[in-house]
């Protein structure tokens, strides 16, 4: 590789990246050609060669051992830095990196809400930077992905949000809708996180589906429904309900619209495939349902439609990898986007 190859490369460092989306993200920017990993942090690991914890790294990258958060470390190591934490921990430290002068990608929570008052009811904890939760950007790429290049601090849409907020976002744009949407979400248990938590041993997962944090206590549903707002210009109320399957990963929201009209939910419908016909990473299948099988392990969104006439309810099915398009895979589309360099450059 040339000095000037080198020169061109954003120094990238991944805070919390132990997690099942740190170690996505490391899948991913191992194979970028515009990037240099250059600082890999996890507090208990610690002194650990990254390639004895996650051997399927390159021998390259041998002489990079997890290290602590030192602040002025980050800063003469990195450019930029994605937070794949826990929610609780960017809220303290992305800030700091920020006013330091670094590039920020927020993958956890941390930054989606509006107002302290949000963060005490849905993720219990208050927010000591409130000032920056709507100057951060929460970013979407194929809705809002023009305001994306050149921004130095962006949140990064949750698993279950994504699902919803692509199928939904163009229809609402198109027509008007008063009732509360009906969003029914399953996702495999890695969108839970490493946590330990003796639901998710396999022994009482395997075989197994359940329902859990429904009628309205979840906490992406504050995030669906200041965005599906935002961009639809309509006032949406969401009922929300999440599953989990006995899966590694994957998630499919099915979504229903009652008391359309068929003109309404072909308008709907055709404004969904208008919407992403030039997408590389949202299809749009105009016959048959979308299936987890087919983008489990890739930055893709499948999106099926149906209406049901006997009932005048218009249902939409989404697919996407939770730890990818849910996560790592989109928090590099921004981070490309961030940098003005092609979209899916470590994604394709």
């Amino acid at each position: 590789m040339s000095k000037e190859d080198i020169m061109f490369k954003t120094r990238v460092g991944i805070i919390g990246a132990t997690g099942y989306s740190g170690m996505e993200l490391l899948k991913i920017l191992s194979r970028h050609s515009r990037v240099e990993l250059t600082l890999v942090s996890s507090r208990a690991e610690k002194n650990t060669k990254i390639t004895d914890y996650f051997p399927f790294l390159d021998k390259k990258y041998d002489t990079l051992l997890f290290s602590d958060i030192i602040l002025e470390e980050i800063k003469e190591k990195c450019d930029l830095v994605f937070f794949a934490t826990p929610s609780g921990t960017a809220k303290d430290l992305a800030p700091k990196l920020y006013h330091l002068g670094l590039k920020i990608i927020d993958i956890s929570g941390d930054f989606r809400l509006s107002s302290i008052e949000d963060y005490q009811k849905w993720y219990q904890y208050d927010h000591p930077y409130p000032d920056l939760l709507n100057e951060v950007l929460y970013s979407l790429p194929e809705i809002n992905r023009d305001m994306a290049e050149g921004e130095s601090f962006i949140s990064n849409p949750g698993c279950y949000p994504t699902s919803i907020l692509l199928p939904l976002t163009p229809i609402l744009k198109n027509i008007s809708y008063s009732q509360p949407l009906i969003i029914d979400a399953k996702s495999g248990v890695t969108g839970a996180g490493k946590k330990v938590n003796p639901l998710y041993l396999f022994s009482e997962m395997n075989e197994n589906f359940l329902a859990y944090k429904i009628a309205g206590t979840h906490q992406h549903i504050p995030e669906i429904e200041k965005y599906l707002s935002k961009w639809s210009g309509q006032n949406a109320l969401i009922n929300f309900n999440p599953h989990l399957l006995p899966l590694d990963r994957g998630i499919l929201s099915t979504i229903y619209l009652p008391g359309l009209s068929e003109k309404e939910a072909s308008i709907g419908t055709q404004s969904l495939i208008q919407a992403y016909k030039n997408e590389k990473f949202v299809k749009v299948l105009e016959k048959g349902l979308p299936k987890i099988k087919d983008v489990v392990h890739t930055n893709q969104c499948h999106i099926g439609f149906q209406y049901d006439k006997r009932t005048g309810c218009l249902i939409l099915v989404s697919v996407i990898d939770n730890l990818l398009k849910g996560a790592s895979g989109q928090a590099v589309q921004n981070m490309n986007l961030m940098l003005g360099i092609d979209e899916g450059e470590g994604l394709c």
